[in-house]
Formats: structure tokens, sequence, C-alpha cells
């Protein structure tokens, strides 16, 4: 984890999702990068120190599943929480097997979009 506050990237083709994110975890202490794609989210995790990572699973282009196989392969211990506005079993499945942290489904409240990253940040007693 980073020295001072917790840095985290949420990766989303929905601005407003990004934007009322942003506002919550930076009004919560963290320092938060945004991207709305995997280009640019691969570019930021090149170039940043991050502690946790936040995809949707739909997006143009890029899915959040490929993001995070990529990310995996990079830093095999980096948090990841999955979300989606279409839960499907099968990307639930792939999260699980991929070791993510979480799987929230939109909408979501922030008040639990916080409790995620909290708890996500936490060492894993399994790590």
């Amino acid at each position: 984890m980073s020295a001072n506050s917790p840095s985290i990237l949420i990766v989303d083709d929905e601005p407003d999702v990004l934007d009322i994110c942003e506002k919550v975890l930076v009004k919560a202490g963290y320092t938060v990068f945004t991207a709305p794609n995997a280009a640019q989210a691969r570019r930021l995790f090149d170039d940043e120190d991050l502690d946790l990572v936040i995809l949707d699973i739909h997006m143009p282009e890029e899915d959040g599943i490929s993001l995070l196989k990529h990310v995996h392969k990079m830093d095999p211990k980096l948090p990841a929480i999955l979300i989606t506005g279409y839960a499907a079993v099968s990307s639930v499945l792939d999260a699980i097997r991929l070791n993510a942290r979480e799987y929230l489904c939109k909408p979501f409240t922030m008040k639990k979009l916080l409790a995620v990253v909290e708890s996500s940040l936490q060492p894993r007693e399994d790590a």
C-alpha cells in the first residue's frame, strides 16, 4: 500500500459512475484515479502506485475481465473489485477465478462501495 492515502483506480465507461465514485472516495480520504476505458487504465496502471482497482466488467473495446487479467499479470496481489450493470453467473465465476475481492451490481449505494473498498484494502489472511 502507498505511504499516504491508499490509491484507487476506477475504470468505467459511464462518466456519471466515475464522477460519483471519485467524489465519494476522495471525500473518504482516498487518492483516486479514473479511466473511461481499458487503454487509459493500462497507462495509469503503469504510471501509478495503486492499492486497489475497481473495474467495470462491460466496456467497449476491452472488458474488465480482460483488464483484470492484465493487472494480475503485473501485480497478482493487487486487490480488485468488479462492478457491472449486467450480473451474470459466468462473469461472477470469472471474477472468482481471477481472485477479485468483491463483485458489485449496479446500482449500488455509496455506503456499500465504501464498505467494500475498506474491506478490500485489508490484507487477506490467505494472501
